[in-house]
């Protein structure tokens, strides 16, 4: 694949992945496109170095949820916590969709087990073109049906609060969802599709975990 082609497909992976969190959290896409952009531009190049220029791939997915939570404090005046909880949902729940396709392409044989550990080809470019309508297509439906969760306000967030005993439990479980994350390249790497498999399952208890805080906190609202 050439360097353009790696960058525009992890420029749209991120761009998927953003939008269809602000669609979770109910947030208004078209106020915050442009930041949309820069944080999407910005990790896809993050990735290309971290991948081919350092070859240290298995932090990547850490890098760039770092980048996520930053840039999103700076260009969209998130608070670190929300940016926390936001990146995290939104990196397992895309994890997923684009796992879950990779398994049914592997199943029907349209894609090789030993394809997942590859940082770029043909099949892994489907995988992610396939993952990102998919992942499109989700965030639709949320907004159609008005599913989602507003316990999040709208930004500008007050960055000089002081945490909840409860916020720094979902502190904690987001830290845990994020190094579950950083660990699933390893997985990948080490035993090709059936890493993809161990990743679904360890990533969809990790959501849940996540979403059901969600839900008990939306609740209170």
């Amino acid at each position: 694949m050439s360097t353009v082609g790696f960058l525009i497909l992890g420029f749209l992976d991120i761009s998927v992945m953003l939008y269809l969190v602000l669609k979770i959290f109910r947030w208004p896409y078209k106020y915050h496109y442009q930041a949309c952009i820069v944080i999407a531009s910005v990790c896809s190049i993050e990735s290309y170095v971290t991948r081919f220029v350092l070859h240290i791939s298995e932090i990547d997915l850490l890098i760039q949820i770092i980048t996520i939570m930053l840039l999103m404090r700076a260009l969209m005046q998130v608070s670190l916590y929300y940016s926390l909880i936001i990146s995290t949902i939104g990196a397992l729940s895309y994890s997923i969709v684009v796992f879950a396709v990779f398994t049914i392409l592997d199943l029907l044989n349209v894609v090789a087990s030993s394809d997942a550990s590859n940082n770029a080809g043909l099949s892994i470019s489907m995988v992610q073109a396939i993952g990102q309508l998919t992942g499109l297509l989700i965030a639709y439906f949320l907004h159609k049906i008005n599913a989602g969760f507003s316990f999040i306000s709208v930004p500008p967030h007050d960055a000089k609060r002081r945490f909840s005993k409860q916020e720094k439990y979902q502190i904690t479980i987001n830290t845990i969802g994020i190094l579950i994350i950083a660990s699933t390249t390893n997985l990948v790497i080490s035993y090709g599709g059936f890493g993809v498999t161990i990743i679904m399952a360890i990533e969809a208890v990790a959501l849940v975990c996540l979403l059901l805080i969600a839900y008990k906190r939306d609740v209170r609202v």
